[in-house]
């Protein structure tokens, strides 16, 4: 069951500002705080309906750059001509369909996906983190070495092995709760630099049920 919110300060700021939803500040502070987008890169966007973190990088990366946005909902156009909109299950794509779609090496993965909330906040966390998981395992396959992903994650039991998880192929993994994060919202972000490298052990996670998955949550 899903959370209804008072439309905030962000909300309006994200409508005078020609932004999708509130969700790209979240995006903004991740770029100042710690700077993983540069101009020309090529990125991919997991759960990128309804296009805020699509707008903004690729208003970081520029022409010269490369987003590539997967969603299982359909996006409206007006987006740059750097932007390639694919409409597909994360947990379908592959390594190999990203980078042909990116037209070359993909510098970092960013993914806002989040769960349908059942109110169940274990259940949740859970689905969130399998979300992650997902992205974990397409970085794995895409990124070079010294490449960045970032995801959104349910706090919860599984969060510190989720971490230990992206420690053992990242330098650096740092927690971060963007202010403009709802006060009352159990999100936070992952922003995991440097990558070294995927364990050799590493498998590919459980498919879930993806009508599990919000789409469009902000």
């Amino acid at each position: 069951m899903g959370v209804h919110y008072e439309h905030d300060h962000f909300f309006h700021l994200a409508k005078k500002e020609g932004y999708r939803a509130r969700s790209v500040y979240k995006l903004k502070e991740i770029q100042k705080k710690f700077k993983p987008l540069r101009p020309g890169m090529r990125v991919v966007d997991l759960g990128a309906a309804p296009g805020s973190w699509t707008q903004y990088l690729a208003e970081v990366v520029g022409r010269q750059g490369k987003v590539v946005a997967v969603d299982l909902h359909t996006m409206t156009g007006g987006l740059p001509r750097q932007v390639e909109v694919v409409k597909g299950d994360a947990f379908k794509m592959t390594a190999e369909e990203l980078e042909s779609l990116a037209g070359g090496t993909i510098d970092g993965v960013y993914s806002d996906m989040a769960p349908k909330t059942s109110g169940m906040k274990q259940v949740d966390h859970l689905r969130s983190v399998a979300l992650c998981e997902r992205a974990m395992y397409l970085a794995d396959r895409v990124l070079p070495l010294g490449g960045t992903l970032v995801v959104k994650i349910f706090q919860g039991a599984d969060l510190s092995g989720y971490r230990s998880a992206l420690g053992s192929r990242y330098q650096k993994v740092r927690l971060f709760k963007p202010k403009s994060s709802r006060r009352d919202s159990v999100e936070i972000f992952l922003v995991a630099e440097s990558f070294k490298g995927a364990p050799e052990e590493a498998e590919h996670p459980p498919l879930p049920d993806t009508s599990l998955y919000d789409p469009m949550a902000d």
